[in-house]
């Protein structure tokens, strides 16, 4: 097997929810083919009343440093609340 990639497809016993649902919805997702899907994600945490982006490298050195602040809660107009400056990725089947 000289060149190829082998992914094993085992999950730890005591996994948590997040990789469940990701392992799940991408194996839904491998299944459909004759759709092209696109998701988009964010990964945000709450602690003591601050919001944490938990995909932006900067904002993890940040925490390193002690200089996180935490980002701002927004009510826009089309009355949801947004996060402002959290990373938003878009993943693509091909």
């Amino acid at each position: 097997m000289h060149g190829e990639e082998v992914i094993e497809e085992t999950e730890p016993i005591n996994s948590g929810i997040i990789p469940k649902i990701f392992r799940n919805l991408f194996q839904q997702i491998k299944a459909s083919k004759d759709r092209t899907y696109s998701i988009a994600l964010s990964f945000l945490q709450i602690y003591n009343e601050k919001i944490f982006d938990l995909l932006n490298p900067s904002s993890a050195l940040a925490a390193k440093n002690g200089m996180q602040t935490g980002l701002r809660l927004r009510w826009n107009k089309d009355e949801q609340f947004s996060v402002e400056n959290l990373f938003i990725f878009e993943c693509h089947n091909q």
